[in-house]
């Protein structure tokens, strides 16, 4: 989005081409009607020529603001995919019917606020979103992000269940969430779960979760963000067979609860969250198309023991990423030991490693891209780097960093083509300037969050095209 953005302030023909074709994809028109001067910007909105395909409402302070936003839907009802709505923390229901009425070919919903009843009732008193009606409401939506904690919610996830092939839906009650759990989605392939774990403790509803997870045959992507009974995770491997990315909170499970996993003979990417016992592994058999593993943990039991059982599944592991603060140079060199198909490795968070961290990393053959991101190594850390193979290096957040640690950088990675740095507090923009020189045959991108500023340098034919800070 940032490449785009600057690409379009270059010139006049720059930003006709960025804001046409497929790239409108990237572009979101955000609007926000809290300004005092909210007509003058609505003007200029009514006035524009490009066919905007995302729309964002933010707040909706002005008292004409929702009538200014049906005004823009109009305008770019041809254009419009997806819509997403963030309306003063609620929205009704026939507000949002009138939404996808104004614009047919939507395909993505995202309601970022409680749906609600209409109190002021100055509706006609029918359901909003009534099947029996003859106008068709929005038939092509493919994708709705919701709660369903009210009526209203349930209702509109009923009348599209039919259609909609990405679904990410919070509970913070359990009203309707046993009702939902009722509803069939036969075209579903992702799926986004959140709810409190309170509502698990009922047999009940374990039972419904287990037929509703038993519908769902054509699921290819599932987020669990909630801690979910062992037998659950049964069903959903026994059935969801077609799942290439599952992610789910691992703090609650026992030994053995992750054996199943090895029905998913599809799984390429799998995303652990939270505590993680190294057992749960336990018994689960051979993982052949496993190719991702990302662990977002707030504690290992044991990190060498858990690794030990990953690479005994994981047997063709070609992407590796740690977020997890106990991780140390042992675990390091043990992942460098024995995950010799790794292209990528990400460290995230790993406070109790040391400089030398990377002294292991010429054991890794085909890995061409390392990420360190958050971490408290010092300028040394790159003293330390063996003969290697990475094509493409990103250093985030490291605030121990320095100009004199980048320097370093052409010497300790021959085969770097790219590198990327975001937010490297000790890193000064007179210690860039000085990379373009040092470094004339690498792609170089700088992200700064906190001064505002990017930078990119490109080789282009025999000299530097572009560099600025």
């Amino acid at each position: 989005m940032t490449d785009l953005k600057n690409a379009s302030l270059v010139c006049r023909r720059w930003s006709s081409l960025t804001f046409s074709g497929r790239r409108m994809d990237r572009v979101q028109l955000k609007i926000d009607f809290r300004f005092n001067d909210a007509e003058e910007y609505f003007k200029i909105l009514q006035n524009s020529s490009r066919r905007y395909r995302v729309l964002v409402l933010l707040y909706n302070r002005h008292r004409k603001g929702l009538t200014y936003f049906f005004q823009l839907l109009r305008k770019f009802k041809k254009s419009i995919r997806t819509i997403t709505t963030w309306n003063n923390f609620f929205i009704t229901s026939h507000e949002l019917r009138k939404m996808l009425v104004e614009v047919p070919k939507v395909q993505h919903l995202s309601v970022l606020a409680e749906l609600c009843f209409d109190i002021e009732l100055n509706n006609e008193p029918i359901k909003p979103f009534d099947r029996t009606k003859p106008i068709e409401i929005a038939p092509q939506l493919q994708t709705l992000k919701m709660d369903c904690d009210t009526d209203e919610a349930l209702n509109v996830y009923r009348y599209f269940s039919d259609r909609l092939k990405f679904v990410a839906v919070y509970f913070k009650t359990d009203i309707c969430h046993q009702r939902f759990c009722e509803l069939r989605f036969p075209c579903l392939e992702q799926l986004e779960y959140w709810c409190e774990d309170i509502q698990y403790r009922r047999e009940d509803m374990i039972e419904s979760l287990c037929q509703f997870f038993q519908s769902l045959a054509n699921l290819r992507q599932l987020v669990l963000g909630c801690r979910l009974p062992a037998t659950v995770l049964q069903s959903i491997t026994s059935t969801c067979r077609k799942i290439i990315r599952f992610s789910l909170r691992t703090d609650y499970l026992r030994r053995g609860s992750l054996a199943s996993l090895a029905e998913l003979t599809k799984l390429k990417c799998l995303e652990l969250h939270d505590r993680l016992k190294p057992d749960v592994f336990e018994g689960c058999k051979e993982i052949e198309s496993l190719e991702s593993v990302i662990l977002n943990t707030a504690l290992f039991y044991d990190m060498l023991d858990f690794c030990n059982h990953l690479c005994e599944i994981a047997t063709n592991l070609s992407s590796l990423t740690i977020r997890e603060r106990l991780v140390n140079d042992e675990t390091a060199y043990f992942v460098c030991s024995k995950f010799r198909k790794l292209k990528f490795l990400s460290l995230e968070l790993c406070l109790h490693i040391s400089e030398r961290v990377l002294s292991k990393i010429d054991q890794l053959h085909a890995l061409h891209e390392l990420e360190l991101g958050y971490l408290n190594v010092k300028d040394d850390v790159f003293d330390y780097v063996p003969r290697n193979t990475v094509r493409q290096l990103t250093i985030k957040y490291c605030d121990q960093i320095s100009d004199e640690s980048l320097l370093k950088i052409p010497g300790a990675f021959p085969s770097l083509q790219r590198l990327k740095i975001k937010s490297c507090r000790m890193v000064t923009k007179a210690g860039l300037a000085q990379l373009p020189a040092r470094m004339p045959d690498i792609i170089i991108q700088v992200y700064a969050e906190d001064t505002g500023y990017t930078a990119q340098h490109k080789l282009v034919g025999s000299g530097v095209k572009r560099f600025h800070v």
